[in-house]
This record gives C-alpha cells, structure tokens and sequence, in this order.
C-alpha cells in the first residue's frame, strides 16, 4: 500500500537539491524507490515549496532522509544554522481529512490559538483547494518552529483529529440535533441580493469565503452570472445551516455598513 509524506523545503535550496535537469532528484528516486514530486510554485505567505513523497514506508523514509542531508548541506554551504547559533526552525506539513478543519480551529479560532500556546509552533491550515490522500480530500497543516514544538503540534493534532473521529466526524456534537456519523452531505443556497454584495462576502482573495468553509467545515461555491448572486453550500446539514448564518451575516454588514453608503449619505 502506498503511503504519502509531504515537507517543504525553502525556495532557495530547491535547484541545488533537486540538481541540474533534476538529476539528483532522480538519482534519490532511482537509488530509494519512492516518487518525488515538489511543488513548481511556493505555499501562500511563504518562501517555501513542499515535496511530495509517495511509496512504501521505508522508501519514504529513506528518500526523505537524503534530501534532508543535502538540505543541511546546502545550509553550511550558506552559513545557516551554525554551531551556537541554536536548533534551526523546520516546517512540517500534517494532512487532515478535510471537514475535520472547523473542529481543529475551533470557534473564532480558539483550538488552534490554545494548540499555539501549548506547544509554541506556528499552525496554518491550508485554504483553497483540496489535495488528496487516497480519493479522500484532506487540507494541509502546516507547522513551523523548533523541531520539539513541531512534533509536540503534530501529535496535538492528530490527537485532535482522533477526537473527532470518535465523536461521530462531527465538530457540533453534543450542542442539538444532527452531526451524527455518516451523515449524507446536503446543497444549501443562499441568494445575495444585491448581487453588489458579493465581493464583500467573498472577502479580499476569498479570505472571507475561505474563512467560513474551514470553520464549518463546508464547501462554498459562488455563482455570478445569474441576475442575483448565489452562493452554494455543500456540507453535512448542521454545518451547512450554521456556514449559511454566517454567509448571511457578512450580507447584513455590507447592507448596513459598506453598501448601505452612498455619497456620504446612508441608503434607504
């Protein structure tokens, strides 16, 4: 059975590592037998690209091995890391299974705010697009800091992770009706009227619109050419309900704070 690692190395190290042509790089797949494949473009916000490894355990491991030796050479060679100079930070990326997000941030933010805290990394939850892990779409967390911080996040994750697998898959359970496991995913649509409205939902790159699809743990698809806007909601019924609330929530504020001005003067 095939197994999937995924780590980031910085932009910079990339061309030395993966060698002219991408020698090295196939000289580690021919030498290890796993598949490597890194990322043509860097991880938002970050001077970073990730690797994807796929085999068996060992040749995971051992092709990961080798690239983080010649990552640690390529640091000497430019005199990071040093002795004295303390234990260099590392970024590792954890795949979660996708509707598990609005359990791991928790409400406001307030799970991966205290996951912080408790082990001093930094955790980011990927936004946007799905990747996959055996058909099944997951989204990366990625942690950074001291190696110790990192592995402390890591096992708080998957901890995490394990919690909500044993509470049914459901991020609400306990607080009403629904969520229970194997529960069919459901279509809700929410008309934006005026359709005016819509890029303040979405938010500035759809920081808005991916905000809400993590913390519910949804899926949001936004329709524009119809004469209302649209928005669809895919997701278990409980998060869909509570994804809409919130849609409908940014809607009143552009009504009553952004769209409602018009030259200086309040609409309506």
């Amino acid at each position: 059975v095939d197994s999937k690692d995924i780590f980031a190395l910085p932009t910079e190290a990339v061309g030395t590592i993966m060698g002219p042509r991408g020698t090295i790089i196939k000289e580690i797949q021919n030498e290890t037998g796993a598949r490597i494949f890194v990322d043509k473009d860097e991880q938002q916000g970050s001077n970073e690209r990730l690797v994807r490894l796929h085999g068996s355990l060992e040749q995971i491991s051992k092709a990961k091995a080798t690239i983080l030796q010649h990552l640690d050479e390529w640091k000497r060679n430019h005199g990071i890391g040093g002795e004295g100079g303390g234990e260099a930070e590392v970024t590792e990326f954890v795949p979660v299974p996708r509707a598990s997000t609005g359990f791991l941030i928790g409400s406001g933010g307030s799970s991966v705010s205290q996951m912080q805290v408790e082990t001093g990394a930094r955790i980011n939850i990927a936004q946007g697009k799905d990747d996959t892990i055996d058909g099944n779409p997951v989204r990366l967390v990625s942690l950074m800091g001291r190696p110790p911080a990192v592995q402390a996040a890591k096992e708080l994750i998957l901890k995490r992770v394990k919690q909500w697998e044993e509470e049914g898959s459901a991020p609400f359970r306990g607080t009403g009706e629904g969520g229970a496991a194997g529960e069919e995913d459901t279509q809700v649509d929410v008309i934006i009227d005026p359709k005016d409205a819509l890029g303040y939902i979405i938010g500035r790159q759809g920081s808005s619109i991916n905000g809400i699809e993590q913390e519910c743990a949804v899926r949001i698809r936004v329709i524009r050419d119809e004469p209302l806007g649209r928005i669809v909601i895919s997701g278990r019924p409980r998060d869909g309900e509570r994804a809409k609330k919130l849609v409908l929530e940014r809607l009143d504020e552009w009504k009553n704070d952004v769209g409602g001005w018009v030259g200086g003067a309040k609409r309506g």
